[in-house]
């Protein structure tokens, strides 16, 4: 049996899950997307669940309580380490695992057919030689030997082992430091229009015809400001492309809210972005940031 699989840990991330869950709808994947939910969720959004047919399941992850009291970094990486629970999940053959906060641009299927552990580099390099992955997607068996094996790299971090290893204390630890750890030479670099993270790769020049996956990877998204665009007062200025891939991403968030009904509203957004013409560029302006009223979740 094979699956997609996405982590749900709480209620904010629940349209970010919708928005996925929608995507994958429309690229026609013939395998299944599972949902693994915490018991934290508010009853509205197990409703909306059902409501919508969508395949979830609850499931503990109580193993990485310590490791997310003790870290000493932003909640959302803490939160992170929820994920790696998906490998106990063995009554699966293989599974792609996605972050709910990506949205699928075409089919991914032939991911299926590639070894564990396959993922998206953080340096972006193909191949075997895979220093650090990007755990927003990935290919990989589920197994309890693994398991295992990530639950000890996690004991040694909060034992302080890894004294000669920066990202592997608890000031800079994160799950895709212990991951790349527990698969150190084994990994399987794919390129980076398999997962495409704006902030990460935004010096890269991939057509949009060839990303299968937008990531916009950030807490509660606001480091995606019209600041940062209007006065490029940050150290890797992203490209119009990226920017317009940013905005791409949001309407996709608004039309997910409008056609479910979910309670949310987009904040920030702008004209529709069509981004199927390569090049395209659409300057923000302080106009495309029309202020509205308070949603339930501020996504900015």
């Amino acid at each position: 049996m094979k699956s997609y699989v996405t982590l749900l840990s709480n209620d904010e991330y629940f349209l970010y899950t919708v928005a996925l869950w929608h995507s994958w709808k429309q690229v026609d994947s013939k395998y299944p997307l599972k949902v693994i939910t915490t018991e934290k969720l508010s009853p509205w959004v197990f409703d909306k669940m059902k409501e919508l047919n969508m395949d979830y399941m609850t499931v503990d992850t109580s193993d990485f309580d310590e490791i997310f009291d003790k870290a000493k970094i932003r909640k959302n990486w803490k939160e992170a380490f929820r994920k790696l629970t998906i490998f106990k999940l063995i009554d699966y053959e293989k599974m792609v695992f996605l972050d709910c906060d990506t949205i699928m641009v075409k089919n991914m299927d032939g991911l299926f057919d590639m070894p564990m552990l396959t993922c998206t580099s953080r340096y972006n390099s193909p191949g075997k030689d895979v220093k650090a992955l990007l755990s927003g997607m990935f290919v990989f068996d589920p197994n309890m030997e693994d398991y295992n094996k990530i639950l000890q790299v996690i004991k040694n971090v909060i034992d302080g082992k890894y004294i000669d290893n920066k990202e592997l204390s608890l000031e800079a630890v994160n799950d895709e430091h212990v991951l790349s750890e527990v698969f150190k030479g084994r990994m399987h670099g794919l390129g980076c229009n398999w997962q495409w993270m704006p902030h990460v790769f935004n010096r890269c020049d991939v057509p949009w015809d060839t990303i299968y996956l937008v990531h916009i990877g950030a807490p509660k998204k606001k480091w995606f400001t019209e600041d940062r665009y209007i006065n490029n007062n940050v150290s890797k200025p992203y490209s119009q492309f990226d920017y317009n891939m940013i905005y791409w991403y949001f309407n996709k968030l608004d039309e997910v809210v409008e056609l479910y009904k979910l309670p949310f509203e987009i904040t920030k957004k702008t004209e529709n972005v069509d981004m199927s013409r390569v090049p395209v560029f659409i300057k923000p302006t302080k106009e495309s940031f029309e202020d509205k009223s308070k949603s339930v979740v501020d996504l900015w």
